[in-house]
């Protein structure tokens, strides 16, 4: 794990620890690998057997081997949600074009 600082768009700092991943590998809608730069703004939407999404962003999700944790808000450090991983049928990984961006600490 690596401590990050994260600004918002008002100037706003938040400190936390996430994997160190710089690079995403994923496969686009047309079936073409793609690389996507990590970023405080990159968000991920599991879809499960239910076609229910969960929206989380990427450097705040933790994976255990059978839960995915992660935070839906920024702000609200204790909005946490779990679901299975045996629950998700589809992830999608976007770019969601929010302000947010790596600081210095």
């Amino acid at each position: 794990m690596r401590e990050v600082t994260t600004q918002g768009p008002v100037g706003d700092r938040v400190k936390y620890k996430t994997y160190p991943i710089d690079f995403i590998q994923a496969v686009d809608k047309n079936g073409n690998p793609i690389t996507i730069p990590n970023s405080p703004s990159i968000e991920i939407r599991f879809t499960d057997n239910s076609n229910k999404k969960t929206v989380f962003y990427f450097d705040l999700i933790r994976f255990d081997g059978e839960n995915i944790t992660g935070r839906q808000s920024r702000f609200m450090s204790n909005f946490k949600k779990t679901i299975p991983i045996s629950s998700v049928k589809k992830i999608d990984v976007q770019n969601g074009k929010k302000s947010f961006k790596y600081g210095k600490s």
